[in-house]
């Protein structure tokens, strides 16, 4: 991203979840009753489901997702009477659910009617929903039933600098419904066009670095955020920041934001109001329109991968890609 005038996000709240496999289709079942507390409310709320089911009996809460149908979201067993309650899918969009209740030796699978909840964002998103784009490999997503870790190199950064990139990966989870795991600092250093430098267990390395280091952060450039792609995976993330530029750390955190975008995939947009714009300003200060329809492409809502959807498959091809 390339610096320009302040920048101040907006943070917003976020709740992970269990994912599993899709359970099969299923006739609604009037015994299972569901009640959803609010099917509208903004992002950071939260809302129930709710209802009576079976005595005694495993029931899951199930979300639609846009590629794999039917997925766990969690599971409780019933008591005597049969009530339940589970808490909905917190992140921003229109989330379709339902109550499953599997089948067992002796019953049948049964199912409850479906309800929607939308999450909105607390404001008005500027711009127009359409204005985003993929950095690269369209159908390549991070598996959002597993947990991104990352890790920071804080060298040369400015005091209280790690804060606001933590501050910027909670933001983008509690909006995409991705679950990211600070594993604390590193001393690795990120080299483009290069695997192997991620300490194990870590999925994403943010580290600052001078243009000398890294000539890509030349000129008015102040970050570099990619990734490595293969097939239908995105893995060994990475993000580099000047250290040499000296900006408001509220301008930082919008920069680590973006990058935090082409990370996980997208590239650029075409206006300024959105936040993927290669320019900071103060038409871009939050998340826009565009922003947010992106960021629901690659998030929670697309549903899993699969098992071995993190790591690359050894002697396969593999394609790095980022984006300043």
């Amino acid at each position: 991203m390339i610096r320009a005038s302040l920048a101040v996000l907006l943070t917003t709240t976020q709740l992970a979840f269990l994912w599993t496999h899709a359970e099969p289709a299923a006739a609604a079942d009037p015994d299972i009753s569901i009640v959803v507390s609010d099917d509208t409310v903004r992002l950071g709320q939260k809302v129930t489901v709710s209802g009576q089911g079976p005595e005694l009996r495993h029931l899951v809460l199930q979300l639609k997702t846009m590629e794999n149908g039917w997925q766990e979201v969690d599971s409780m067993t019933t008591g005597l009477g049969g009530g339940y309650s589970f808490r909905a899918p917190d992140w921003r969009g229109t989330h379709r659910l339902r109550v499953f209740a599997p089948a067992t030796l002796l019953l049948s699978a049964s199912v409850s009617a479906t309800r929607r909840v939308t999450v909105k964002m607390p404001y008005r998103p500027r711009g127009r929903n359409s204005d985003w784009t993929w950095l690269s490999h369209r159908d390549a997503r991070w598996d959002p039933c597993r947990t991104i870790a990352y890790r920071v190199n804080p060298r040369g950064s400015y005091r209280g600098a790690t804060a606001d990139i933590r501050r910027a990966f909670q933001q983008v989870g509690r909006v995409t419904g991705l679950n990211f795991d600070y594993l604390g600092r590193t001393r690795r250093e990120v080299r483009r066009n290069r695997l192997g430098y991620h300490p194990v267990g870590t999925d994403v390395v943010v580290d600052w670095q001078s243009p000398k280091e890294e000539r890509g952060l030349a000129g008015r450039v102040v970050g570099i955020g990619g990734h490595w792609v293969q097939g239908n995976r995105r893995f060994d993330g990475y993000m580099m920041l000047d250290r040499t530029d000296r900006l408001p750390r509220s301008t930082w955190r919008q920069v680590v934001t973006h990058e935090l975008g082409h990370v996980l995939g997208l590239g650029h947009a075409h206006s300024r109001r959105q936040l993927m714009y290669g320019v900071s300003s103060s038409l871009n200060l939050r998340l826009g329109a565009g922003d947010l329809t992106a960021l629901g492409r690659v998030g929670a809502s697309q549903g899993c991968l699969g098992t071995s959807a993190g790591r690359p498959a050894p002697g396969a091809e593999a394609t790095p890609v980022d984006a300043s």
